[in-house]
């Protein structure tokens, strides 16, 4: 497990994926992007790292979260569901903490966090993690709606921590998530809908 990195500083619905679950959204393209002007493969997950039950939980408290949990109860895959989950509800039972990166006014209001306390959660949750030897599977499905100044902190200071990233295109287009994926060598895949994510989040559990 990679030791977590932390800014000094720390600044800082529910959209329908039914309609994306079928044959459409499951394109998975090359995990590449563009770093200063050239672009930078990044390789996808080789084989299953991951193994249930997980632990589901929001950094940034987007809906995005729910869409996820979602994409699990389709696969079949259990999972606690904590979208605020606490550090003392991450026990050695699970055995996968699956972050889903997204910031929001609204949700982080209707939880009464602020962002620096989000950070804080998520940052305990990481390191508890990492103490218990869990995997951690990143995803950020919210393209680019879930980017901007609430947002990249929590990516910057979150995903660095991922053994495997999962993004929609959309959302790596500076490619941010590429140069955390080289930088960190965290295998990512990259697809085009928040659908397509079903798939290479089922593949990397163990069967």
């Amino acid at each position: 497990m990679k030791p977590l990195r932390i800014a000094t500083t720390l600044i800082l619905g529910l959209a329908l994926i039914l309609s994306g679950c079928g044959n459409g959204g499951t394109e998975t393209p090359p995990a590449n992007g563009d770093i200063n002007g050239e672009t930078a493969p990044v390789a996808g997950l080789q084989e299953p790292i991951a193994h249930e039950p997980s632990f589901l939980t929001s950094v940034g408290q987007s809906a995005d979260v729910q869409m996820v949990k979602t994409l699990l109860d389709r696969a079949e895959l259990e999972h606690e569901f904590a979208p605020v989950g606490r550090v003392e509800e991450l026990t050695d039972q699970y055995k996968t903490l699956i972050l889903v990166i997204g910031g929001s006014s609204k949700g982080l209001g209707a939880a009464g966090i602020q962002p620096e306390e989000e950070m804080s959660r998520a940052t305990a949750l990481v390191n508890k993690a990492q103490e218990l030897d869990l995997v951690i599977i990143t995803l950020h499905v919210g393209g680019e709606a879930r980017r901007g100044e609430l947002s990249d902190p929590f990516i910057t200071n979150i995903a660095p921590a991922a053994d495997y990233l999962i993004v929609v295109e959309e959302g790596n287009e500076d490619g941010l998530f590429t140069r955390i994926a080289v930088d960190d060598n965290i295998p990512m895949d990259i697809v085009t809908s928040i659908a397509g994510a079903g798939e290479p989040l089922e593949a990397a559990f163990v069967k």
